[in-house]
């Protein structure tokens, strides 16, 4: 019954951080769509105005930074999900000892 329990809790935790990393593909989606329609927008007639518009040498930088953010920690996550799967493991093989010990 607890090792059910754990995996049923690993695999709402994991189903938590997929809808937080949908949700921040969803973030990037609609920013993406954003910064197309300025490039649009200030691709018209007449001069763009430089106040508008985003370097994008900086803009590059920005999206680099936040995918390696973004992969610490999901590898973070991933650790800490391990760490927890090995402590849960423990803890039913002390439990296990102790019940044979009683028995």
């Amino acid at each position: 019954q607890a090792k059910i329990d754990s995996e049923a809790r690993v695999r709402h935790d994991l189903q938590l951080a997929r809808s937080q990393l949908s949700g921040l593909e969803g973030v990037i989606a609609e920013l993406d769509e954003r910064v197309a329609r300025c490039a649009r927008a200030n691709g018209g007639p007449g001069a763009p105005d430089p106040s508008q518009t985003v370097d994008r040498e900086f803009l590059t930088q920005k999206i680099s930074q936040l995918e390696q953010k973004w992969g610490a920690e999901v590898k973070a996550l991933k650790q800490d999900l391990h760490r927890t799967i090995l402590a849960h493991n423990h803890n039913s093989d002390l439990m296990r000892h102790h019940r044979d010990a009683l028995d």
